[in-house]
This record gives structure tokens, sequence and C-alpha cells, in this order.
């Protein structure tokens, strides 16, 4: 280590006048830097570039929002039931009709064209917990009873066993040709929601169609699953 001098009294410091002198002979103003001409725009430029560099690090160490589902933004326009009902009383004018099927019974079909990945409506139905639904069904078995599996692990299910229960109730079965598909929206202030969905394009006049997993097909051991 340097071991630092103090100064005393008698220590004598050049004057500002020796200091200029002495720069004036080597050509530079008082005050200023003897540096090559590029290297003071470069620290400038450098200077000016680190709040940048940080906030880019910052960003990028940061939590990124989840990706936006557009089949949840949409369903969430529809918050309560009297809402989606109005709605899908609308719907079964305009864009879908209940028929008659091949070996299906009535199955629902479009009226018009609906894009992928659009919201459709609701799975409605009255919402039953566990105990109740096996009261209700004591060899578990329904027709019309979807499951929900919630956050916590539990059992819930919407039963569409009544015939006003909604459009959703209709669409039949197909492990091969579904074309649509369900998500569950567990953040509702009525508890979770069974949303229908487009899988892909689908044309005027094709009969909507979801497959209603492996649960369904096992407790239904003598029905025969489309090819």
């Amino acid at each position: 280590m340097l071991a630092m001098q103090m100064l005393d009294a008698h220590t004598v410091l050049p004057s500002a006048s020796l200091i200029a002198a002495a720069s004036n002979s080597v050509g530079l103003a008082y005050g200023s830097v003897n540096a090559p001409p590029y290297l003071l725009p470069v620290a400038a430029a450098a200077t000016g570039l680190l709040p940048l560099l940080l906030l880019a690090a910052t960003t990028t160490n940061m939590e990124r929002p989840p990706p936006v589902d557009p089949v949840i933004v949409s369903a969430e326009r529809y918050p309560s039931k009297t809402r989606r009902t109005r709605r899908e009383r609308l719907l079964a004018r305009l864009a879908f009709a209940i028929g008659a099927t091949e070996g299906k019974g009535l199955g629902l079909f479009a009226k018009k064209s609906l894009p992928a990945g659009e919201y459709l409506f609701d799975y409605e139905g009255e919402k039953l917990d566990y105990a109740a639904y096996h009261a209700r069904y004591p060899d578990g078995v329904s027709d019309y009873a979807v499951g929900i599996r919630g956050r916590d692990g539990g059992m819930m299910f919407v039963d569409a066993a009544h015939p006003s229960s909604g459009l959703g109730r209709f669409i039949n079965h197909s492990s091969r040709h579904a074309n649509v598909a369900r998500r569950t929206l567990h953040d509702s202030d009525e508890g979770p929601r069974v949303l229908m969905y487009t899988k892909q394009a689908i044309a005027p006049g094709e009969e909507l169609q979801w497959d209603y997993g492996n649960g369904y097909w096992a407790a239904h051991s003598g029905l025969i699953d489309d090819q």
C-alpha cells in the first residue's frame, strides 16, 4: 500500500497561475482534459445509453403477464346468467338450429359461418356438488351432466337434463369429428363456468359436435362411439 503524506503548514502548493502556465506549455486550456478526440463523444454516448440498458435489464427480469385468452375475454362480457340467457335466445334465432340427426336424436347445427376459436355460449344447467349429483344419479350415470374439477380438487357438476337448460345440451358427441371444445372459467362470481368454443371453422349447415371424454364412455358401456 502507498503511504499518504500529510501536508504541513510549510508545504507550498502550486498556484493557479503556475497550473495555467503548465497547461499552456502543452497546448491545453486550463481545466481541459488531454484525451484523444474520439474518446469524449464515445463516453458521452455510453453515458446516455446506460439508463436504457438498465431499463432493458429491469424489463427483462420483470414477470411477464400471462397471454390473453380470447375465449375467456369474450365469455367474461356476460358474467350473469340473465345476460347469457338473453344472448343465447338471440343466437338460437340467428346462428344455430336444432334438428334431427342420424342415430343421435336431436343435434345442434350452424346457420352461419363460425370462425375458429370463438366463444359460443356456456354449458348451462343446474349446478350440483358431488353429494347432490350422486343422490340424483346413484349409479353415477347422466346423459347431460358435465363434471368440473375445482382448483381444490373437488368435483361439481352442471346438469342440463332439463330441456330449457340451453343450447349446449344439444351438442352431440364425436371423438373423430369434434369441432367444438370446452374450457372452464374458474374465476367467476357465479362459480365455475363451462365455456363452449369452436376448435375450428364451422360452415353453415354443419353439425356442432364435441368429445365427451373417456369418463362418459366408461359410464355408458353399452353405447358405441362414432368412427
